[in-house]
């Protein structure tokens, strides 16, 4: 089995929803109203004239592309986050964990070895946590992109209540399924009807046969359906000749 996986998905759907609404990208206004219901003019206009217009959020975009476009995001943004190994020599992650009987969310500390891992959950959970959640690297990442910070707040405030900041991460796992299970996926399906295809989130496993053929496809779908933005892609081979064991046998 080989997959391939989009390098920096979740930076890359935040990108795609921003050109979707300067090119009005049907596909994305269509997730939009499925996430913050029909009634979006609100919502969509509000984005065109605080943000879309601004000059300093416009600045702050070409940067954020360029990076996620490149494939570098999670290695560009250590720089911003300024991280330092722990006395244990990893790096400290806290992570947010809501509960489900109280108000609050708790915190809980955990360590990871790689410092591109520390970036990579630090930024999912500048995205997927509460607005009001504001920790050294929260600060750190509005200082450098204040614009971009401000429009991640603004939609996760947008609908009000408790619960509303799942709004904006759920936003992104709508265009990220839609774009691959439903529009990527289903056409390579059409093209190769006898290929073995597996999706995990932003990955898709076949077998060695028809990888270089999926990877053509998949550059060609995503940009066809993010009105021309193309990512970068991550094909990996799941188990190498020399490594395939068979531990039924070896019980035996």
């Amino acid at each position: 089995l080989h997959s391939l996986d989009i390098k920096n998905s979740q930076p890359f759907f935040i990108i795609a929803l921003i050109e979707g609404l300067i090119n009005k990208n049907n596909n994305i206004i269509r997730n939009i109203n499925k996430v913050y219901g029909n009634n979006n003019n609100g919502i969509i206009s509000t984005i065109s004239s605080t943000f879309l217009s601004d000059k300093g959020f416009q600045e702050e975009f070409e940067i954020l592309r360029k990076w996620i476009l490149e494939g570098v995001f999670y290695d560009e943004i250590i720089g911003i986050y300024n991280l330092q190994k722990a006395k244990n020599g990893m790096y400290e992650v806290k992570v947010y964990i809501e509960n489900k009987t109280k108000t609050k969310t708790k915190t809980k500390t955990e360590y990871v070895e790689s410092i591109r891992e520390a970036s990579k959950r630090l930024t999912l959970r500048l995205l997927y946590t509460p607005a009001k959640k504001k920790d050294e690297h929260y600060k750190a990442f509005k200082s450098r992109f204040p614009k971009i910070c401000d429009f991640f707040v603004f939609l996760k405030n947008y609908s009000g209540g408790k619960d509303s900041y799942k709004k904006f991460p759920k936003l992104l796992q709508h265009i990220e399924s839609d774009c691959i299970i439903d529009n990527v996926t289903k056409k390579i399906a059409k093209k190769y009807p006898h290929a073995p295809i597996f999706t995990i989130h932003d990955s898709v496993v076949t077998t060695e046969e028809y990888i270089d053929e999926f990877q053509d496809l998949m550059y060609s779908y995503i940009s066809e359906y993010t009105y021309g933005l193309t990512p970068k892609l991550s094909k990996e081979c799941w188990c190498a000749d020399d490594e395939i064991t068979y531990p039924y046998l070896e019980a035996a």
